[in-house]
């Protein structure tokens, strides 16, 4: 049977990737509510000294010299199945996102002070460094291998996500914006690329394993609400919905596939 390029779902992740970015930069950036909220998230999980410090040591391995590693490894997978054109999207996908993250937070975005001050934080570079490369990885794979890279990278991601928050240095709509760059530039690249759009669900269901396990070796390192047990749903939402919105991100990613061209 022949198979045909589908760009629908390129177009819906790219246009729903952006507008959903828009909305998080409105109610969470620029919105005195928003402001809060996103503060009362990133508050409402604390960890002590030595827990910070561990985390921080994962956080250290997270840099532009891993990525490059990692996508190196894209690329001779990509060309190894004989796709130029993947290599091409992956290396486009990490650097396009990436570039994207620092111009947004450093030359576009502004955080007005609405009491809390206007260090702009949004989007995590460290999220974005990790979930391009887990895109990139998804988009080259075959398929029989995403699930288990959905597992990898559900906790990886989770992790790096959680640990960001804990230690205070990004909010959680900052890791939420940095999920719709990438899932922006996937679109992108998958509206020139032939690719078809295929539910990924076991992958997502691999993801959320790797992602609930992630937040639990959190709380084994020492990872604990603020609140102590009243703050406990609090804290758990932030974890669980974080993990959440990476594997699914993650899922968007591995449901597309090359189309191989016909003889």
């Amino acid at each position: 049977m022949h198979t045909t390029h589908r760009p629908l779902a390129a177009v819906l992740t790219l246009v729903g990737a952006v507008l959903a970015g828009l909305q998080l930069v409105r109610h969470a950036l620029l919105d005195s509510d928003g402001q809060q909220l996103d503060q009362d998230a990133m508050e409402a999980v604390w960890a002590g000294t030595d827990t910070r410090d561990t985390l921080l040591s994962v956080l250290g391995y997270v840099s532009i010299g891993s990525a490059a590693a990692v996508l190196a490894v894209c690329v001779v997978t990509a060309m190894a199945r004989r796709n130029a054109g993947l290599a091409v999207a992956a290396v486009v996908v990490v650097a396009g996102a990436n570039l994207t993250t620092q111009v947004l937070k450093h030359s576009v975005l502004e955080r007005p002070d609405l009491g809390l001050g206007d260090h702009n934080s949004m989007p995590s570079g460290h999220a974005t460094v990790v979930l391009s490369v887990l895109v990139a990885a998804l988009l080259v794979v075959p398929r029989t291998g995403r699930p288990v890279l959905g597992a990898a990278g559900g906790f990886l991601a989770t992790f790096v996500g959680t640990s960001m928050v804990v230690a205070g240095w990004h909010r959680p709509a900052d890791l939420l914006v940095a999920a719709c760059v990438c899932l922006a530039w996937l679109g992108a690249v998958c509206l020139v690329l032939r690719t078809r759009w295929r539910p990924a669900l076991l992958t997502f269901l691999t993801a959320l394993l790797g992602s609930a396990a992630a937040c639990v070796v959190v709380v084994l390192i020492g990872v604990r609400p603020t609140d102590g047990w009243a703050g406990a749903a609090e804290a758990a939402t932030v974890l669980g919905g974080t993990g959440v919105a990476f594997s699914l991100a993650l899922t968007v990613a591995a449901g597309f596939r090359p189309v191989r061209p016909q003889p």
